[in-house]
């Protein structure tokens, strides 16, 4: 519930004076989730991290945060969804291989197979994860 993420986010800020950054799936839910809570809350407590995952961000989502002041994030498992996150307007990209567990995406590279092809096709902070 958008009271127990207000919790979550105010616990972490108490437990540290880093920045840090909460994840929004993008992903089809069996009960859909109402992002717009969540980004009220992120939004009104000075989240300074938004890391997206699932389907490309809506352009709408990464302006608004951004308005706000948040860096924007999206995890990748491919270059292709990269450029695509690249393309939608987030700051940065977080690419993992099939390695990283989860949905590892539908390609079977390794994140060392990846990141250079990543790095060498985006223009954004590009950070590896898997």
């Amino acid at each position: 519930t958008q009271d127990k993420f207000r919790q979550a986010v105010r616990r972490t800020k108490g437990l540290t004076d880093r920045p840090f950054g909460v994840n929004l799936s993008l992903f089809p839910a069996l009960r859909p989730i109402d992002n717009e809570l969540y980004v009220e809350v992120i939004l009104e407590e000075g989240v300074p991290i938004v890391e997206t995952s699932g389907h490309r961000p809506p352009e709408d989502l990464l302006e608004r945060l951004q308005a706000g002041g948040v860096r924007t994030m999206h995890k990748c498992a491919s270059v292709r969804h990269a450029l695509s996150a690249q393309r939608a307007g987030v700051d940065a990209v977080t690419v993992f291989g099939s390695e990283g567990g989860g949905h590892i995406g539908e390609l079977g590279l390794t994140t060392m197979v990846l990141i250079p092809c990543a790095a060498d096709a985006l223009d954004i902070p590009l950070l590896a994860a898997g």
